[in-house]
């Protein structure tokens, strides 16, 4: 089951719903398994490979629910799942690894808004300075043409 967002009303409903995992989580049995997924089941529902989770947990930014003591495989919950695909929406909007980072450590998500419209801010920015460019290339060709005739 892979998961692809359309438009913000998906991403906060998602978002919603990693809040209410985060202050509501489910209850484990003694194995600590119920509703976990292994890496390679996580990585393919999600999208993320399965070196981006390791990387994902190496920099603290999703960490697995559960790490078995004995063989060491990462089990990713329901929550973990929705966190793992605002990180790909959040990766798709161009967001850093660090500023992805500072998004996660707000548990309550409350400056996410904020940092989405300023993350669009630079976004118009650039697009507003590649046209700049493109207008001074083309200036720069007319120019070169000019002097030929």
């Amino acid at each position: 089951m892979k998961v692809t967002l359309n438009g913000s009303a998906s991403l906060f409903y998602f978002l919603k719903m990693a809040i209410d995992y985060v202050v509501h989580p489910k209850v484990y049995d003694d194995v600590g398994r119920i509703g976990m997924y292994k890496i390679n089941e996580f990585a393919e529902m999600t999208g993320l490979s399965k070196e981006t989770l390791r990387y994902y947990a190496e920099v603290k930014l999703l960490e697995p629910a559960y790490t078995d003591p004995s063989n060491h495989y990462r089990y990713y919950d329901d929550g973990s799942f929705f966190l793992a695909i605002l990180l790909v929406k959040l990766r798709g909007f161009g967001f850093t690894i660090q500023e992805m980072i500072s998004v996660m450590e707000d548990e309550s998500f409350e400056h996410l808004e904020d940092l989405l419209i300023q993350k669009r801010n630079n976004i118009q920015m650039q697009i507003e300075d590649l046209h700049l460019r493109i207008e001074e290339i083309d200036d720069f060709l007319a120019s070169g043409k000019e002097e030929n005739e």
